[in-house]
């Protein structure tokens, strides 16, 4: 049975590939493609082999006008591929994709799907906090940049993409192929669009072939298939709630966000409208058949059933597990699955909000944690957390996790162990001031970025996390302290392995070596290399060990001399190489075996045209147990890992006579130095960074695979020696020594062939040790010293019930706080007689908006010189007029008139007219109204005769009384 029938009444709108108008990404705002080129075509992709995605905040622009920088990253793309050992050390790993905000908004879900170019899927986030802005009122000429809702709010360009319908609820996509972003999905309920506190995180479900998304402001997790389209909605408040016989709690949908109310302020996410806890759902992830949702309640973990045909919710949710005491009580935004079934949270400190963008979370709190399955199918009850970072207890996540594959001994990645990394968001993960001579030689300190490490490392084997790597966001290491501006973090493994970019393949030809042109001179010489097995390996048994010598044959196939220097890389596998050492070839010298490579550079060699150079190379290989072919590769020029470009700098450091400390493979402060001298040598920049040119300037560029020369050479196993057979020794009867004792001389002292008590009032308890009496202890120098006597157990009454010696908590689910108290968890509160009680969140007040701000659940007075009148109202001080909009201003108390004492009296604080039948003619005096004349002392009297002042119609009745 599945959730559609149950969810009668609701109506789910969503903007899908075939019912939605197409959303342009502004023309200047594109995706950017690194080294590999922004144009892709044919069978090109767009992740280019193993790589690694992450979501984090854009930045704000370089004037420091506090906006969001539209061209900066909100999404970036690195390869993974050839990290090499875990050393602790930063691995610098440029991004050769970045999505800018201007495209897509801000983003924290990062979800791929399962095709052979696969696409990436992303989620609009208020994670990094709701900025808003309003037309220019402080004469600027730009918008301002707002604290508080105000009528003219709206929300600061770079939030969220381009799609004014629905910004918050937006899912973008990124095709596989051609990289384009296009509006995926446009998520609504019962026909509203999402008003500000936007998606949680996105998951892909490759059984069932849809996608699933968390709403952060209704609660609900919504089903999409692959063209954009919701299918149907899941409502944990009340589903999954009333299954497991809690109390629903509804989406109201009443009291939505809204930007334009005084009451919102964006660094208080209470004022953001949120779901209640109690429903809201952000980490997902599917797993075997069932989707598993993190809820902030709990924060806890939950699950429900997929249906094997059309993919819709079954009606059997339940709750999984609830993080345990101990656990910071964070929301888990990100779930991921190990290879042995165990399940890995990630948690996201608490969202506090900042106007500038600098800590939009508490920072170094957020753990990483694994639960293993037991047997009987449930989860083990604590967890295993890993050390993220170096800092703060190692708990710096940002709640981001990913498995991808291992690294072989070459560094490259391994395609039997697709899910042994686990790879981690998190902030300043190398910064630690008591490790910072170990720390400065492995890169930046101050990363915010991504840890990878070994999955089935956990914070027991490895704290600090020195088998790690770490890769920076964005390569800004800033100074100042900010948190929470990295988000999701996604791998593209196993799919990526093998990938090779399309590319048309030099004419190869079955007689003759490939011919690489070397760059950077006018019609240059071409050279080819030819690499041989010169004999048969001999086998040395006595060391184990195989004796091969090579030939390798460089060629001037051009029509002038070739002259300059020349670098040979020369790797290989399948054994162990014990050492390499040139037997034929003048003025060349070749590195140690570093990495299963080898290098030789000659710094001035001559080839004329049409003439061969020779080089051979005698190498002792270690003896396999088996029969194994060794695979051994030269390529003319410098290598592409990492390693071999290290060593070949090193090498043309020491070739020009500067010390760098050796050549090892090895990138440290001295050969950053050695590097800054050669590239200052060659007249270049000098940044301390190695680049291809820096090899083509020095005249060994970086060579192409395509063209190596490759031979393998059988080696014939070698089976381990047997065991040497131990010869049982000639039984005798050896003479009888009586052998001296060894005594504890802590406790006792030799007496000639036993040992006695050192001190007095000691008894033994062997033949060499003594031990003081009960109540007593050993002090050194002095003997036997009483023990202070413990003092009585004071529990306290409150919390505690004294048992013996021990102090027990009086209640439940209380945690201990010291050895004679309790508390009550977080969320509750102790009750006399009933225990810890959960206390139900107070809900806001109605503050009046005209002189009252709601911050932190209370009202507190809008303007500066105003004083509380109740809870939720305040008034200006006396003395003090309240103006709308302006605050209190000052009462301006006017002066008392001077009145026209003959026609005018003071009453109060204002002139009154004397007599009847007069009128003002200003502030102070007064006259009499026309037809009359003033006489003093008698007031207004008329100039008409008295007959006309007589009126027939009011005589007439008073004659008829």
């Amino acid at each position: 049975m599945t959730l559609a029938s149950f969810l009668l009444g609701m109506t789910i709108v969503s903007t899908g590939a075939k019912a939605r108008d197409p959303v342009a990404v502004p023309e200047d705002l594109t995706v950017t493609v690194g080294t590999q080129g922004s144009q892709l075509a044919g069978n090109d992709r767009f992740l280019k082999g193993p790589s690694l995605v992450m979501s984090g905040f854009s930045g704000t622009n370089e004037s420091g006008d506090g906006f969001i920088n539209l061209e900066g990253a909100s999404v970036s793309v690195f390869p993974v591929d050839g990290l090499g050992a875990f050393e602790g050390k930063e691995a610098k790993r440029p991004a050769y994709v970045t999505i800018p905000a201007g495209a897509v908004g801000q983003i924290f879900g990062i979800a791929l799907d399962d095709a052979e170019a696969p696409s990436l899927y992303l989620t609009a986030t208020s994670a990094y906090g709701l900025p808003i802005s309003g037309a220019d009122q402080n004469g600027d000429g730009q918008e301002d940049k707002l604290l508080t809702g105000r009528a003219d709010a709206r929300f600061m360009e770079g939030l969220f993409g381009p799609n004014p319908d629905n910004a918050p609820g937006s899912v973008w996509k990124v095709d596989g192929v051609s990289g384009e972003v296009s509006l995926f999905a446009s998520i609504k309920l019962a026909g509203k669009a999402n008003a500000g506190p936007a998606l949680g995180n996105i998951a892909f479900d490759k059984q069932s072939q849809q996608l699933f998304v968390s709403d952060l402001e209704t609660g609900m997790i919504f089903r999409l298939d692959m063209d954009g389209n919701v299918l149907e909605a899941f409502d944990h408040g009340t589903t999954a709630r009333s299954l497991a016989g809690l109390p629903k709690v509804s989406h109201e949908g009443t009291a939505r966000l809204d930007i334009r109310d005084p009451s919102f302020d964006v660094e208080d996410p209470e004022s953001w409208h949120f779901a209640p806890a109690e429903r809201r759902v952000w980490g997902l992830a599917a797993h075997e058949g069932r989707l598993f949702y993190a809820v902030a309640d709990g924060p806890e973990i939950w699950s429900v059933g997929i249906a094997p045909g059309d993919g819709g919710f079954l009606f059997d949710a339940r709750k999984e597990l609830i993080l345990p005491d101990g656990v910071p009580p964070l929301e888990i935004t990100d779930i991921a699955f190990g290879p042995d079934g165990s399940m890995i949270l990630a948690q996201r400190g608490e969202r506090v909000g900042s106007f500038d963008f600098s800590k939009v979370t508490k920072a170094r709190r957020a753990e990483v944690l694994r639960f293993v399955k037991e047997r009987d199918d449930s989860w083990r009850a604590q967890p295993e957390p890993y050390a993220i970072g170096f800092a703060s207890q190692y708990s710096n996540g940002t709640g981001g996790v990913a498995l991808g594959p291992d690294y072989d001994a070459n560094g490259k990645m391994d395609a039997d162990a697709c899910q042994n990394v686990l790879w981690s968001s998190g902030e300043r993960l190398r910064f630690a001031p008591n490790l910072d001579e170990r720390l400065k030689d492995g890169g930046a300190m101050r990363i915010d970025g991504v840890q990878a490490q070994p999955f089935d490392l956990s914070r027991q084997e490895n704290s600090p996390p020195w088998k790690s790597h770490f890769i920076d966001y964005d390569g800004a290491y800033p100074d100042r302290s900010d948190s929470g501006l990295v988000g999701d973090v996604e791998i593209y493994g196993c799919q990526g392995i093998g990938y090779q970019p399309p590319e048309e393949q030099p004419e190869q030809r079955e007689e003759e070596p490939p011919v690489i042109p070397l760059p950077d001179q006018p019609a240059p010489p071409e050279l080819s290399i030819l690499k041989r097995s010169i004999s048969d390996c001999s086998l040395d048994r006595a060391n184990r060990a195989y004796r091969c010598a090579f030939s390798i044959a460089v060629t001037n196939r051009g029509d002038r001399a070739y002259t300059d220097s020349l670098m040979v890389t020369d790797s290989f596998s399948g054994t162990d190489v014990i050492d390499v050492r040139v037997s034929r070839g003048r003025d060349w010298h070749c590195s140690r075996v570093i990495g299963a490579s080898v290098l030789c550079l000659t710094d001035r060699i001559r080839i004329e045209a049409g003439e061969t150079h020779r080089l051979t190379l005698d190498m002792r290989l270690a003896a396999p147990p088996r029969d194994r072919r060794f695979d051994n590769c030269a390529l003319l020029g410098v290598g592409q890992t990492p390693v071999q470009q290290v060593t070949a700098a090193q090498m043309l450091i020491e070739a020009n006579g500067i010390r760098s400390g050796g050549v090892d493979g090895r990138m440290g402060p001295n050969t950053r130095r050695g590097l800054e001298e050669l590239q200052a040598l060659l007249g270049m920049a000098v940044t301390g960074d190695l680049s291809p040119a820096l090899f083509a300037n020095a005249g060994t560029p970086i060579g192409d695979r395509s063209r190596q020369s490759c031979v393998d050479v059988p080696l014939q196993g070698v089976p381990l020696p047997p065991p040497p057979v131990v010869e049982p020794p000639e039984v005798f009867d050896p003479p009888i020594v009586v052998p001296l004792p060894d005594c504890n001389l802590r406790s006792t002292r030799p007496r000639g062939n036993r040992c006695s008590c050192r001190y007095d009032g000691m008894r033994k308890i062997s033949p060499t040790q003594c031990v003081c009496p009960r109540g007593s202890r050993l002090v050194p120098g002095r003997g036997c010293v009483d023990r202070p006597r413990p003092q009585p157990v004071a529990c306290d009454q409150a919390t505690t019930i004294q048992r013996g010696k021990a102090c027990l908590c009086r209640y439940d689910n209380m945690v201990r706080r010291s050895p004679v108290a309790c508390a009550c968890p977080r969320g509750t509160k102790l009750r006399p007689g009933r225990g810890c009680v959960r206390l139900d969140r107070p809900r806001p007040p109605r503050c009046d908006a005209r002189t009252t701000v709601l911050r932190n659940n209370r009202c507190d007075c809008r303007y500066p010189f105003m004083a509380k009148t109740s809870n939720t109202a305040c008034r200006c001080l006396p003395g003090l007029k309240f103006v709308p909009g302006r605050g209190c201003q000052k009462v301006v108390v006017p002066q008392p008139p001077r009145c026209d004492g003959t026609t005018a009296i003071k009453r109060g604080e204002k002139c009154v007219c004397r007599y009847p039948n007069m009128r003002k003619t200003s502030r102070t005096s007064c006259a009499c109204k026309p037809g009359a004349r003033f006489l003093p002392g008698r007031g207004c009297v008329s100039l008409r005769p008295l007959r006309d002042q007589i009126n027939p119609r009011n005589v007439v009745p008073l004659l008829r009384q």
